[in-house]
C-alpha cells in the first residue's frame, strides 16, 4: 500500500478505530491489538481506550508473529478469538454476531467459523481457545493461513453477501474502491 494501513481514513475514522468501534458495538469481551512500535500518528488517530495492545517489535517477521502476540494477551478464560485483520476493516457489528452465533451452534469439532462470500473464505475469523496452541507451533515463515487450510472438517463456513469480507485493502486502487463504497453508506452486500 505504501502507507500505514491502520491509518487509513475510511468514511472519517481510520481502519483502525473503525475495526475497534465496531468490536465495541458488537461486543467484545476485550479487544487486543498488536501494532508495531506505536508512532504518535497513531495515538493521536485511533481511540485505544480500554484496548490492551501489544507489540510486535519485529512487524517485517510477518502476520502469524503478530497473531501469536495478539495470542499472549488472550485470558485464559476466553473461549473464541476473533481474529481481525486491519486490511479487512469494512466488516460491520452484525457480521461478527453471525459468526459468533454460528460459533456458539458449531458441532464440537468444528474450531474455526468464517464467513463465506460466493465460496470465497474471508475475514474476520472466529477461532476456538485451543488453537493457540496451533499459532505458537507455526513456523517463523508459515503463514497463519496453513492452520485453517489444515482440516476441512473443523471449519464452518457462515454465507455472506458482504464482499468487503473477501477483499483487502493491500493497493491504492482496493482503499480508493472501499472509500467509493462507504460513501455510498457502507459495505456492498450483493442481493
Amino acid at each position: 500500500m505504501g502507507r500505514d494501513k491502520a491509518l487509513l481514513d475510511l468514511g472519517g475514522e481510520p481502519a483502525l478505530g473503525r475495526v475497534i468501534r465496531i468490536l465495541r458495538e458488537v461486543p467484545v469481551s476485550r479487544v487486543v491489538v498488536v501494532l508495531r512500535p506505536i508512532g504518535a500518528a497513531l495515538r493521536r488517530s485511533v481511540d485505544l481506550t480500554g484496548v490492551t495492545t501489544a507489540i510486535n517489535v519485529d512487524p517485517e517477521s510477518g502476520q502469524t508473529a503478530s497473531i501469536r502476540i495478539g495470542w499472549k494477551n488472550v485470558e485464559s478464560s476466553a473461549r473464541a478469538v476473533v481474529l481481525c485483520p486491519v486490511d479487512v476493516p469494512l466488516f460491520e457489528a452484525d457480521d461478527v454476531r453471525s459468526l459468533l452465533a454460528a460459533f456458539r451452534s458449531r458441532p464440537d469439532r468444528a474450531k474455526i467459523v468464517a464467513p463465506s462470500v460466493d465460496g470465497r473464505r474471508g475475514h474476520p475469523v472466529v477461532f476456538a481457545a485451543d488453537v493457540a496452541r496451533e499459532f505458537a507451533a507455526l513456523g517463523r515463515d508459515e503463514p497463519a493461513h496453513a492452520i485453517v487450510r489444515r482440516d476441512p472438517e473443523r471449519i464452518v463456513h457462515v454465507p455472506s453477501t458482504n464482499r468487503w469480507l473477501v477483499n483487502d485493502l493491500d493497493t491504492p486502487e482496493e482503499y480508493a474502491e472501499a472509500v467509493r463504497a462507504l460513501a455510498r453508506g457502507g459495505p456492498v452486500r450483493e442481493s
